[in-house]
């Protein structure tokens, strides 16, 4: 028992280490002190019977692995913020803060609609929370900002599209004025061929 007190302490510890550093603004050294706090706790190992402590470690482990991502998606560090949320998640997939940690991380890595996912995951989850007027604000307030972010990529998508074609077209007409006068008649370029060449064009993929 005193073992297993001492352990629990020390885990509890360097999680404090890290909420010191954050307190003062130094995220990286935040993370450093959650990654130690992680990497502990993982080795630690408690009997099943003690339900008590392995109750206290899964929940230490868990507000650590929540911080980890915290911290990592203020530095921009996506995949490191994603895998941590999974990991909180697979001890409880009911923590609706570590759904939205996913949510933010799977936003710095582009994917949209996983991102919608978790979010819907979270609202699900608010229902018969006696916060959950704050938390759907919060959900609100990312999904708005998600609809920005699409809006902006089909904008340049289109952008793309547009470019690359006008590029094929001036590139096309150098080649013509390029190439010296035939007598032949052009051969016309059968529908099926053109299909063809939009087809494998970069942006059609």
């Amino acid at each position: 028992t005193d073992t297993v007190t001492k352990s629990l302490n020390h885990g509890q510890k360097l999680k404090k280490d890290g909420y010191i550093e954050w307190h003062k603004g130094n995220i990286k050294e935040a993370l450093e002190s959650w990654r130690e706090a992680n990497e502990y706790l993982k080795r630690l190992r408690l009997p099943e019977t003690n339900k008590e402590g392995n109750t206290m470690l899964a929940e230490m482990n868990i507000a650590i692995l929540k911080n980890i991502a915290q911290a990592a998606i203020n530095l921009g560090h996506w995949t490191e913020a994603l895998d941590a949320a999974d990991d909180a998640l697979r001890i409880d997939d009911q923590d609706h803060k570590a759904w939205y940690r996913r949510a933010c991380a799977l936003e710095g890595l582009g994917r949209f609609d996983e991102e919608e996912e978790a979010l819907q995951k979270i609202e699900d989850l608010a229902v018969g929370r006696p916060d959950r007027d704050r938390i759907q604000k919060d959900v609100v307030a990312k999904r708005s900002r998600l609809q920005v972010l699409a809006d902006r990529g089909m904008e340049l998508e289109k952008r793309g599209i547009t470019q690359a074609l006008v590029k094929g077209l001036f590139q096309n007409e150098r080649e013509l004025q390029e190439q010296p006068a035939v007598k032949e008649r052009p051969t016309k370029v059968p529908p099926a061929v053109l299909v063809d060449m939009f087809d494998q064009a970069p942006w059609a993929e």
